[in-house]
């Protein structure tokens, strides 16, 4: 039972850091740089498949505003393409994580600290994913408010001051939570690389300690031939 709890408590751990460390520096940067480096160029160094829409080739309204503005369709772009893993990423972080901590609770009783920071270190990650899942939900819903507000501005073809007020907001408010996003995720991965440190220090079999002294009485045993008693004296 030892050996099943510590494979799955590596397997878990392994993964959860691994997809992690992936989605969060290679996929996300990836792709948001690609697009916003793509739709930052001008119209005749775009691939003919990403033409610039006509509204976003004209100045930005506001500082909020992506300069040139045709970066915003980068933006769009990479967010619709990375908000269908958001439910994968974080469902699989969040087995990984119920995985790894019940593995290690049914290690509090071994002697030591570690058992006990582990268990902390991995309830707090936990806890993480799941702020951090809420969160994303919360950064989707401004998402849509920043696009329509953004849209009203962008496609108008003359946007009141009030409509690039409330622009400004929106993209304010969806900058502010989706950085509180940010510093979640990257809580929850520092946590679960700390876990991931810990699985070096798994317990050993509890039968070892058992059987070194079962056989330390019988190494100090004289033999059985020195025990024989004498003839009796006279």
């Amino acid at each position: 039972m030892l050996a099943l709890t510590r494979l799955v408590h590596v397997l878990a751990v392994g993964l959860w850091f691994g997809s992690a460390v992936f989605f969060t520096f290679v996929v996300g940067l990836s792709l948001f740089n690609t697009f916003e480096e793509l739709t930052g160029r001008p119209a005749g160094d775009r691939p003919f498949w990403l033409p610039a829409p006509p509204e976003l080739e004209k100045a930005p309204p506001s500082q909020r505003f992506p300069d040139p503005l045709r970066k915003e369709q980068g933006s769009r772009i990479a967010g619709a393409a990375v908000g269908p893993m958001f439910p994968w990423y974080y469902g699989l972080q969040l087995a990984c994580g119920v995985l790894a901590l019940a593995t290690a609770l049914a290690w509090l009783g071994q002697p030591g600290a570690v058992p006990k920071v582990r268990v902390a270190v991995l309830a707090l990650a936990v806890a993480a994913v799941v702020a951090g899942w809420w969160l994303e939900r919360k950064v989707e819903d401004l998402r849509v408010r920043r696009s329509e507000a953004s849209d009203a501005v962008l496609t108008g073809a003359a946007p009141t001051a009030e409509q690039v007020a409330a622009a400004d907001q929106a993209r304010a408010e969806f900058g502010r939570w989706h950085g509180y996003s940010l510093f979640v995720n990257f809580l929850a991965l520092a946590l679960v690389t700390a876990a991931t440190a810990l699985a070096a220090w798994l317990p050993s079999s509890p039968t070892a300690p058992a059987a070194e002294a079962w056989r330390a009485p019988a190494a100090a045993a004289p033999p059985s031939e020195a025990v024989r008693p004498g003839p009796p004296r006279p």
